[in-house]
């Protein structure tokens, strides 16, 4: 129902600042999509699967782990003032752990 439909709301006038949902209330919907999520997550074996599922497909737990990380990070840890881990790029991560991989197949899975 559109605002122009009610009856209750005049053009122009500001809306009552206690209307809607709540700052920080979290949507409905998302929460019981995170609820289904996790019970499907928990069926299928719960962390004991994911870490199985890691062992035998590294490539693509780690792909799902990359998605989780943030976009970007800006910070530089220092000691003593020289930098010792700059910042970097969750698409570099991803070419890091790639990287990585190709170098440590002849070793078998790396977890």
């Amino acid at each position: 129902m559109g605002a122009t439909n009610n009856p209750n709301f005049k053009k122009g006038c500001p809306k009552n600042p206690k209307s809607g949902r709540r700052k920080g209330t979290p949507n409905k919907k998302t929460v019981a999509v995170q609820d289904a999520l996790q019970q499907a997550f928990d069926e299928l074996g719960g962390i004991e699967a994911l870490v199985e599922f890691a062992r035998n497909e590294p490539t693509e737990f780690y792909r799902l782990w990359v998605k989780m990380l943030p976009k970007n990070v800006h910070a530089d840890i220092t000691s003593n003032g020289e930098i010792i881990a700059p910042a970097i790029t969750s698409t570099q991560a991803l070419k890091m752990i790639k990287d990585f991989q190709a170098q440590d197949q002849s070793a078998g899975t790396i977890i």
